[in-house]
C-alpha cells in the first residue's frame, strides 16, 4: 500500500500518471461533512456540519491538489511543523463511507443578499435557525435526524447547494486501487465474476480497533 501525505509547504508529486485516491482522517472524531442550503424567499444561506468518527472520500489527483490546508493557529508561520493542519475539501468524486455521528450543528446562518431590504430576516430569526429551534417550531420536526431535517427543507423551498468536507487534523491518502484491494468487500456471482457487496465495513472495523488499542 502506498501512503501519501500533503503539506502546505509544497504540492504532492504524482508519479507520471493520473490516479484516484482515498482520503481518510487519521484521528478519531475529526471528519466533518458540510451541507449548504439556500432559501431565496427568506434570503438566507445556512451551512450545517455533521461530525463523524471516521470518514473516507474518493478524489481525483486534480481534486486532491485543490485541497486547502490551513493551520489551527492563525499565528503559525509553518503549518507543517508549528501547528496541526485543517484540510478544507470543496470537491471530491464521492463519499465512500462515514461512521458514528458525534456532532450536528451549523457553521453559519446569514443573509444571502444584504441589499434586499424587502426580504431581510432579523437577528432573532438567524439565531433561531442557527440553533435549529426555528426548524423545530416551523416544520414540526426533531432536528436530531439530519435526514428528516433536510427532507423538510426540500419540501419548504430550500435549495440544496452541495456538500463539502473538513478534516481537523492528520489525513492519510492511498491509491484507490490499493485501498479497494484491501478493504472493498466482494463476492463471486453466478458467472464467477467478482462483485462488490458490503462496502468498506471491514475498514471501519479496523479503524475502530486501532483506536481501542
Amino acid at each position: 500500500m502506498i501512503f501519501l501525505s500533503k503539506h502546505s509547504g509544497g504540492k504532492l508529486m504524482w508519479v507520471n500518471k493520473i490516479i484516484n485516491v482515498v482520503l481518510e482522517n487519521k484521528i478519531k472524531d475529526t471528519f466533518y461533512e458540510k451541507a449548504l442550503w439556500v432559501n431565496e424567499d427568506l434570503n438566507i444561506n445556512i451551512q450545517f456540519s455533521v461530525g463523524y468518527t471516521w470518514g473516507a472520500l474518493e478524489l481525483t489527483s486534480d481534486q486532491y491538489e485543490l485541497i486547502d490546508e490551513m493551520s489551527y493557529d492563525e499565528n503559525a508561520y509553518d503549518t507543517q511543523y508549528s501547528a496541526p493542519s485543517r484540510y478544507d475539501i470543496k470537491v471530491c468524486e464521492r463519499r465512500l463511507f462515514v461512521n458514528q455521528k458525534h456532532f450536528f450543528g451549523t457553521d453559519f446562518c446569514k443573509v444571502s443578499d444584504p441589499k434586499d431590504a424587502c426580504a431581510k430576516p432579523d437577528k432573532t430569526t438567524l439565531e433561531d435557525m442557527a440553533n435549529l429551534s426555528w426548524f423545530r417550531t416551523n416544520y414540526n420536526i426533531e432536528t436530531e435526524s439530519t435526514m428528516d431535517l433536510f427532507q423538510s427543507m426540500s419540501k419548504n423551498d430550500w435549495i440544496f447547494k452541495g456538500y463539502s468536507y473538513l478534516v481537523d487534523g492528520e489525513i492519510s491518502v492511498t491509491k484507490k486501487s490499493d485501498y479497494d484491494y484491501l478493504w472493498l468487500e466482494k463476492a463471486i456471482d453466478e458467472n464467477n465474476n467478482q462483485e462488490n457487496i458490503g462496502g468498506y465495513k471491514r475498514r471501519v472495523e479496523i479503524l475502530n480497533q486501532m483506536e481501542d488499542l
